[in-house]
C-alpha cells in the first residue's frame, strides 16, 4: 500500500502499468495485478478493498477503457449521425476514437470481441466491415446511374443526387 501511495503521489493516479517497477525494484504493477485477481476471485478482504478503492484503484481497467471508448463513440454518433469515424479521427479531448474502433473491429474479426460488446457497438451504429459497405454503396449508386442513364459511362466528377461521388 505504501508503494502504491508513493506512486499516486508521484504520478497523480493509481493506474499502474502491469510491468511497472519502483526505483527500488518493487514490482508494483505485478502486485496490483495480483490484488485485482484477488478481488475478481472474491479473496480480497473488505478492509483492503476499501483502502484500494479509496486510493482510486480500478478493479476492471479493461472494461473501464471500453466504457471510455463507448462514451466517446456515442457522443460522436449523436453529433455526426453515424458511428464510423475515420481511422485517424481523434476527439476534441484527445481520445483516439478512430483507432479504438479499428481495434474493436480487429478483435471481432479474430473472434476476440465479447458478444455483449459487439452488440453495444452495433446498437450505436458501428459498421464491422466498412470496406464492404463502401463498395456496396458505390455499386448501388452505379446501378442507379445505369438505370437512369441506360449506360455505365460515368462522367468525371459525377455526383449522384444523394451526394455520392461516383
Amino acid at each position: 500500500i505504501i508503494k502504491l501511495k508513493e506512486f499516486i503521489s508521484e504520478f497523480g493516479h493509481s493506474a499502474v502499468s502491469s510491468k511497472y517497477k519502483t526505483k527500488d525494484g518493487f514490482l508494483l504493477g505485478n502486485w496490483l495485478s495480483k490484488r485485482r485477481g484477488d478481488y475478481s476471485r472474491g479473496e480480497l478482504s473488505e478492509d483492503r478493498l476499501r483502502i484500494l478503492t479509496e486510493l482510486g484503484v480500478d478493479f476492471d481497467p479493461i472494461d473501464s477503457k471500453f466504457r471510455i471508448g463507448i462514451k466517446n463513440l456515442t457522443l460522436f454518433a449523436a453529433r455526426e449521425g453515424h458511428a464510423n469515424p475515420a481511422l485517424t479521427y481523434v476527439t476534441e479531448n484527445g481520445y483516439p476514437l478512430g483507432s479504438w474502433l479499428s481495434k474493436q473491429r480487429e478483435r471481432e474479426a479474430k473472434g476476440q470481441l465479447e458478444q455483449v460488446r459487439y452488440s453495444e457497438l452495433k446498437e450505436i451504429g458501428s459498421d464491422f466491415n466498412p470496406t464492404e459497405t463502401r463498395w456496396m454503396v458505390g455499386f448501388n449508386e452505379l446501378n442507379s446511374f445505369v438505370l437512369e442513364h441506360t449506360h455505365s459511362k460515368v462522367p468525371n466528377r459525377y455526383t449522384s443526387s444523394s451526394g455520392y461521388n461516383l
